[in-house]
């Protein structure tokens, strides 16, 4: 396993463990989610898609990130 990959684990861990710790936090991603369910499901697309598209590229070049692979425009496409 490369470093890049343990970031990437890292990062995946540290994006959704608020979740399963905090019933705060879960309970206020709850309501916002109900009040204003469709830019939460923009936001949740662009996130889970960009991860996707990002293991993709780590899979198919062995990089997650390269020049031509730009995240934020992947994001919002």
């Amino acid at each position: 396993m490369k470093k890049s990959d343990i970031l990437f684990f890292l990062f995946v861990i540290a994006l959704f463990l608020p979740f399963f710790i905090s019933d705060t936090i879960y309970e206020w991603y709850k309501s916002f989610n109900a009040i204003h369910g469709m830019v939460m499901s923009f936001v949740k697309f662009a996130i889970l898609a960009t991860l996707g598209e990002m293991l993709g590229l780590r899979i198919s070049t062995g990089v997650y990130h390269n020049k031509t692979f730009g995240i934020i425009p992947r994001m919002v496409i």
